[in-house]
């Protein structure tokens, strides 16, 4: 770690003088988005840096402008298409549920909507659903129906779940216990039933 021990030109040094040396990276400080930009130009070196810039404003320079541009234009369709307001985007044959929660809150929803023969995929923002030749309004029920899932409505989801492996030895654990093991480690219920009943509270 070189810190802010050296000027830019003895930052690009020092990465060029250790490269046959393949280390996993040099890590090297500077509060000049240029000069940091410039020495990972001009070596192989893997370069870490930014740990001692804090908060947004402080960061805002070192992203690029392609990335600034991108951010930008992520923020305004946000704001056009009222997703702060929105929880359900029809996407073609597809829908996609927007919760802004967690992975183990979106795989808990994921899976008490697979329970009612949804094909689903988690990922991102939400929970992506194929519609096939059911009404979004079939859906929408499903969805608001989660505020009320039971144990017993989340452990039926669970054992009819077939990619419940994760680690390495997964698959040596009979479907019980896998399923245990999956929902203590994987899944967020609470806050899935919550943000359903906040959608309901927000209906009514």
């Amino acid at each position: 770690d070189l810190n802010f021990h050296y000027k830019p030109e003895g930052l690009r040094q020092i990465a060029k003088a250790v490269e046959p040396h393949r280390l996993t990276w040099l890590e090297i400080d500077s509060h000049t988005p240029a000069a940091l930009a410039a020495i990972r130009a001009s070596t192989t070196t893997p370069i870490g840096a930014l740990e001692t810039i804090y908060g947004r404003r402080a960061l805002k320079p070192y992203l690029d402008a392609q990335a600034l541009e991108h951010l930008a234009q992520g923020r305004s369709a946000y704001v056009d298409m009222n997703l702060a307001n929105t929880w359900l985007l029809r996407e073609g044959a597809d829908a996609m549920v927007l919760t802004w929660l967690g992975d183990d809150a979106n795989e808990a929803i994921a899976l008490l909507l697979s329970r009612h023969r949804w094909q689903v995929d988690r990922g991102g923002v939400g929970v992506s659903v194929q519609l096939g030749d059911r009404s979004i309004d079939e859906l929408k029920t499903d969805v608001l129906a989660i505020a009320n899932a039971t144990v017993d409505a989340m452990g039926e989801a669970l054992l009819q779940a077939k990619n419940l492996e994760r680690e390495k030895w997964d698959h040596l654990l009979d479907p019980e216990l896998l399923a245990r093991n999956f929902a203590s480690r994987f899944l967020d219920v609470p806050a899935a039933r919550n943000w359903a009943a906040s959608l309901t509270d927000a209906s009514a």
